[in-house]
């Protein structure tokens, strides 16, 4: 069994909603069930992950899935060194994958918008990462829309994911090769470990976790997700014609509020695992 969770408001409880202290009830699971292999999927890079550690009590996982499933790494002896295998599985995938062109086409298409829609800092910047900030939400849909069209147009296997930062106030928009998704990198892990997708349960709260909450693998949306995420989680699990069943959305529970970790829990509870 494997175990993915989001980081930031869905086990880190980083948001405004109340937390109940119940992260250590979460890691309690793993030390009953010696079998789980827990894998952290989140926007942080690693070196953003390590700060992440000094400030919550989160464990280090036994796969580490970063910068919004661009990286891969694994845990030997207590520390995250680089999945061997990643890169070149990506790379074989990609072979039009070109980072310079595609931000030149957004350079170009999108100027008049520059001061609201902008490359973040080279620090979250990757090979495989083009990540921008958007001042206006309500601009979201047709700035992916175009981009959509530009990546489908020249054959360029891509996704356009989009989030929210709510400290920031600001949009996020990620330009990712398609198996360096949140998803594809945990398609390329239930390969690694010899699984199946009916042995994973995928946890999350953002925008960037909606491909894989929709993919038909087991999911859990924490009850501290913002509203459209659940509305486009349920819209698209309809027009994919995916079960209902396999889309948990936590509504807490008397013991358990449902926000972060606590959702989490609830979630995995109603797969069966406590």
């Amino acid at each position: 069994m494997i175990i993915v969770c989001d980081l930031d408001r869905t086990l880190i409880p980083n948001g405004k909603e109340e937390y109940d202290n119940s992260l250590g009830e979460f890691y309690e699971i793993f030390n009953k069930n010696k079998d789980i292999t827990l894998v952290y999927a989140t926007g942080r890079n690693l070196e953003l992950f390590k700060k992440a550690e000094k400030e919550y009590p989160i464990k280090k996982p036994d796969f580490f899935v970063g910068a919004v499933g661009t990286e891969v790494y694994i845990n030997e002896n207590n520390e995250l060194v680089e999945d061997p295998d990643w890169d070149s599985y990506v790379k074989e995938r990609h072979p039009n994958w070109n980072r310079e062109e595609i931000i030149d086409y957004v350079n170009e298409n999108f100027s008049e918008i520059s001061d609201d829609f902008y490359l973040q800092d080279k620090s979250v910047q990757n090979k495989n990462k083009i990540s921008y900030y958007l001042k206006d939400e309500d601009k979201s849909e047709e700035i992916i829309s175009k981009i959509e069209n530009y990546i489908n147009e020249k054959n360029i296997l891509a996704e356009a994911v989009y989030s929210f930062d709510p400290h920031k106030d600001l949009g996020l928009l990620d330009i990712l090769p398609k198996y360096a998704t949140k998803l594809g990198a945990v398609q390329f892990l239930i390969k690694r470990l010899g699984e199946e997708k009916d042995d994973v349960i995928y946890c999350g709260d953002s925008g960037n976790d909606l491909l894989p909450l929709t993919s038909g693998i087991k999911s859990v949306l924490v009850k501290n997700a913002r509203e459209d995420v659940k509305e486009k989680a349920l819209k698209i699990i309809a027009e994919k014609n995916v079960d209902r069943e396999r889309l948990y959305i936590a509504k807490g529970n008397g013991r358990l509020n449902g926000n972060y970790s606590s959702g989490v829990i609830e979630g995995l509870d109603y797969f069966g695992i406590s």
